[in-house]
Order: C-alpha cells, then structure tokens, then sequence
C-alpha cells in the first residue's frame, strides 16, 4: 500500500469522525494554563479504540491491522491536522511498546490485551520534570524508595507531565536503576495526582506514589537493559511526534489559505497578493519536505532499518517546520490570528508545546556526533 492509498484510507476511516470531536476552543489560554482543558467523553476515546487506532501496529496474526509505524505518524498527522488532540493516543500506544518490550507474563499479556481491546486504559510516567528524561534514557527519574519483603515491593516516587493520568486504569512506572517496569493500578494504590499547568492540548498530571505496595506479578522484568527497551519505544514514538507536528503546520496553513481567500483588501482577497501567496506558498514546501522526510523514515522503521540517529532528525526538523508555519500563519491571519476566534492561534500554541514534548532540537541535534546536515531553507 502506498502513501496515497494508505492517507485515503485512514481519512475515509478517521477524518469525519476526528473533525466531528475535536474539542471546542471557547477557553481562554490563561484558564487553560491554570487547569487541563476537560476530557473527551469516554464515548469517544472507545470508538477511536474501535475503528482500531491502537491496532495500526498490531500484526494481523494477532488480529490488528498491521500497517506499522506509518500508519500511526499518517493518523497523528490527520489528528493535527484537524485539531484533535493526539496526547493520549500517542502515549498509550507507547505505554505499548514499552508493555510489548517487557518478558511474557500473564500480568504483561492480560493487561496487554485489555488495552487493545479499550476495557482498560494505560497512563506512561516516566519524566522526573521537565523534558530531558524524554531525551536521554539515562535521566529516567530513580525510584525514591524501593524495599523488597517477601512477594510484594514497597516502592515509591514522583512522576511529572503524566498525559491523562486521571483517567487511567493502570499506571505503567519506568524508573532507573530498575531491571523492570512497575505496572501500578490506580483504584489499589490509589496515587495522588495533581493537575498540571499547561498550555497545550495535552491533560498533564503529576504524580506521587507513596510507599505502594506493588506485588511481585506486576513487576514486569525487561530482557536486556530498560535503557535499550526505552530508546527502542522513544524512536519510534518520535517518528509519531513528528507526523503530529506535521499535521499541526498542515492545519495551521489550512486555515491561514482559507483566511487569505475570504479576507478581502482593496477590492481583491488578500491572498491574491504575492507578499501574502508567496509567504504561504513557501509554509507549504517546508511541510511538504518534513512530510516526505517523516514518512521515509517510518517506512524505514517499519523495514526493520535501525533509525534511531534518524528519528530525532526527523522530529527536530517537523518541531521546526511545526513551529515556523504556524506562527507565519497567525501572521497571515494579522491581529485578528491572535484572538480566540481564531483557529490559527490555536495551533501556534500547540505546536509550541507538541514541539518540546520529545526532546528540544537542540537536545535532538546535539545527541550525536554525526548528524545528516538538513537544508533549513526548504
């Protein structure tokens, strides 16, 4: 399936249904900073479950749809795009890939199958603050306290920016020094989770665990080194990001090319003007290059290709096309983009936060010694 048939066939899947709940923009940005913005209704995240966004991965043996890591950054691309919000979705599928990394065990594989099929539902916490422990498997946070007696460990920590952990069923743990990941349900231990302040689209949490009793079953053991499975799930979720920051440019210069059509100066739309044609022609050709670069790489990923060098290129250059376009588009759009009524500011703002979440480009650029030199000015 090419990249043509592969976009119909999730717009004909996904597209009507995505741009029908896409969150209403009503909030001011002062509130939202102070509070996350209200969850979609559990109606929608279980038939987003059951028109199989979470199975694009899953090979068709085991009863997904097998289309593989394109798949998944073409759909976060059309959820940018139309504004949807891709935190939990994205999250939960790498909550995922990190549950499929761990040793077989009934534990890992019931709970596996319940995500699949949406009667449970996964929060990821990893992050000790801020967003370095998304760019350096070494900077996964430490547990505080971790004592073993008999069958169960008494454990306890802080995570921070947990997407939706309010919602989850079951919290998946990463902490260093640790040969396992620690799957927690939150009715048993009961956490305490506070709101996080944020500026995006994402529903961000923090967490503190105090000394939980976890019992051994629900220690998932890693073969290998945690560090190698995270760096294993990290590159392909950035492959994810990146197809989301695609689709945010694509959105903002959506709405930036209507704008220019209706708004009319001196008789003529405004977009008939090369200074504002040509500003959007070339937003244009630097998203149409980053999609080109996005969908290379997961079609690389998903051969087998080791790409982890590639993927933080890839998501540095969609951050910096993300952020570029949207805020040339709010400039289009003049003084009324900055206003709530307008579409554009909104996906500045996103793009902002989605831009960072995986790594800032300077940590994506500087974590080699070797990087392919991109042409910025495409």
């Amino acid at each position: 399936m090419d990249r043509t048939q592969l976009e119909q066939l999730l717009t004909a899947r996904f597209g009507g249904f995505l741009a029908e709940h896409v969150p209403a923009a009503a909030r001011h940005p002062a509130e939202l900073a102070e509070t996350p913005a209200p969850s979609a209704p559990a109606a929608v995240w279980a038939s987003l479950v059951e028109r199989g966004a979470l199975s694009l991965l899953q090979s068709r043996e085991a009863g997904g749809l097998g289309l593989g890591d394109t798949a998944v950054a073409a759909l976060a691309e059309l959820m940018g795009r139309t504004g949807f919000p891709a935190g939990r979705y994205l999250d939960t599928l790498m909550a995922v890939e990190v549950l499929r990394g761990c040793a077989p065990s009934t534990t890992r594989d019931e709970l596996l199958a319940d995500v699949m099929s949406g009667s449970r539902s996964v929060a990821l916490a990893y992050r000790a603050d801020g967003t370095a422990a998304a760019s350096d498997p070494a900077n996964l946070p430490a547990w505080r306290q971790w004592r073993e007696s008999g069958e169960q460990v008494e454990l306890g920590g802080r995570r921070a920016f947990v997407e939706s952990a309010d919602e989850a069923d079951v919290l998946v743990v990463l902490g260093a020094k640790a040969p396992c990941v620690v799957v927690i349900p939150t009715a048993a231990s009961s956490p305490l989770i506070e709101a996080r302040s944020t500026m995006g689209d994402r529903r961000l949490f923090d967490v503190e665990i105090a000394a939980v009793r976890v019992p051994r079953t629900d220690l998932l053991d890693v073969p290998g080194a945690l560090d190698a499975l995270w760096t294993t799930a990290l590159a392909r979720a950035r492959v994810w990001q990146a197809g989301y920051l695609v689709g945010i440019a694509s959105g903002a210069l959506d709405a930036a090319t209507e704008y220019a059509r209706n708004r009319r100066q001196f008789h003529r739309p405004i977009g008939s003007f090369q200074a504002v044609a040509f500003r959007l022609a070339a937003i244009s050709c630097r998203i149409h290059a980053a999609r080109m670069l996005v969908h290379d790489v997961a079609v690389r990923s998903d051969g087998g290709e080791p790409v982890l060098e590639e993927t933080a290129d890839v998501l540095a250059l969609a951050a910096e096309t993300s952020r570029a376009a949207t805020a040339e588009c709010v400039h289009v759009h003049g003084a009324y983009g900055m206003t709530l009524a307008a579409s554009a500011q909104r996906f500045h703002r996103v793009a902002g936060t989605e831009s960072v979440w995986l790594g800032t480009v300077h940590l994506l650029r500087g974590g080699t010694s070797h990087r392919r030199r991109v042409d910025r000015g495409i």
